[in-house]
């Protein structure tokens, strides 16, 4: 279940380009490493709760020219090959990071956009054209232009802190429905185990 922007007639749309600069994410070295830093793959991505595994990431060496494929917060990552097409906040960062070229780096230059606002966005109403879009038969990928050209939503600051809001309880109650099921499950099986060890 997601929430949606039905009407698009009621708030403004720009193309993401407009929004924020994008870039894709950095080369990893074949040869000689230049330099050692934790650098993000698709395997690092938890695609349920749209975040990274930064136990499971790794340092390795990168082709870093300049600063500009560094990571910081407040930056979203969205990857770019494959199906999954799962965008994550970076909102954490405890040194100095990249994320390898299966992203695209959006970094936001607008400050009446809430980035957890284009998360939600990212993730839900905008997944149908981006799978749409995607090139490929293999492997799907993302384009550059289709990511930019993508159009958003942008209502005022205060609707879009009430989308996240109601998403995030949204996910909340899914996550304590999953566990009370799992909780039931666990005491069904546990009630029939002491049935069949008393026949």
């Amino acid at each position: 279940m997601c929430l949606s922007l039905q009407n698009k007639n009621i708030t403004n749309m720009t193309k993401l380009k407009d929004l924020a600069k994008i870039t894709s994410g950095a080369t990893e070295a074949r040869y000689v490493p230049k330099d050692e830093i934790p650098f993000i793959k698709m395997k690092d991505i938890d695609h349920a709760h749209h975040s990274i595994k930064w136990s499971e990431v790794t340092p390795s060496g990168i082709n870093l020219r300049d600063d500009k494929k560094l990571l910081n917060n407040g930056d979203i990552i969205i990857v770019c090959k494959g199906t999954n097409n799962t965008a994550v906040l970076i909102n954490d960062i405890k040194e100095p990071s990249v994320a390898s070229n299966h992203f695209f780096i959006v970094r936001l230059n607008s400050q009446g956009i809430d980035p957890s606002y284009i998360i939600w966005f990212l993730n839900n109403p905008a997944k149908e054209y981006l799978e749409n879009n995607a090139t490929g038969t293999t492997i799907r990928n993302i384009t550059l232009p289709v990511i930019g050209n993508l159009e958003v939503p942008v209502p005022p600051i205060t609707v879009q802190k009430s989308i996240v809001e109601i998403y995030d309880l949204m996910k909340k109650e899914q996550k304590l429905a999953a566990e009370l099921a799992d909780s039931r499950k666990v005491l069904m099986n546990a009630i029939f185990a002491e049935s069949i060890a008393t026949l």
